[in-house]
């Protein structure tokens, strides 16, 4: 079967855990301070997936975290420099949202021209910052596999999956990852 991911299987257990380890610290955040609303929860959480990643790989010599700019946001892409391919992680159901909404500028169907080609038709009004933190690499990467992952915090259960899309958002290949 195709390893649309290109990671291996302890790349793949290794993000998992790190996206576990996330949801567990950011659960007990919100308890052990009786926090009532949960307002910026969907947010702290993704500090706490960053963190547990850039934990996980810093010692890697092969997976390098970068802080990319989307908006007003800061988002950790990680690349292979092995293979050239970078890896956006997002919440399935974000990933269905974008797709839905047909979100032509959104940071993930820019970097998906990588997997057309493409990288030279972004606008540079859109991908100047791109553009830098791609060059910041080693190498310029060849292509960009979306990760998703949906995570049930009251079973424990989580499911991620690999897709390599086209500037559009459209699937070319996808599989279950973990």
């Amino acid at each position: 079967m195709k390893n649309v991911s290109k990671l291996s299987s302890k790349e793949k257990v290794y993000i998992a855990q790190s996206i576990r380890r996330a949801y567990k610290k950011c659960i007990k955040l919100y308890k052990d301070n009786n926090l009532t609303t949960n307002i910026g929860k969907p947010y702290v959480i993704w500090d706490f997936i960053y963190s547990s990643l850039n934990k996980t790989f810093k010692n890697n010599a092969k997976i390098l975290l970068k802080i990319i700019k989307n908006g007003s946001w800061n988002q950790i892409i990680l690349f292979n420099s092995e293979s050239k391919v970078l890896y956006f992680i997002m919440k399935e159901s974000r990933y269905v949202t974008i797709k839905k909404q047909g979100k032509s500028k959104h940071l993930l169907a820019v970097l998906s021209n990588l997997n057309e080609n493409k990288i030279d038709k972004i606008p540079k009004k859109i991908s100047n910052k791109i553009y830098d933190t791609l060059q910041s690499l080693p190498y310029m990467p060849n292509e960009c596999i979306l990760i998703t992952f949906d995570y049930d915090e009251n079973s424990n259960i989580d499911k991620y999956k690999a897709y390599k899309l086209k500037s559009n958002l459209q699937i070319t290949d996808r599989k279950s990852v973990v």
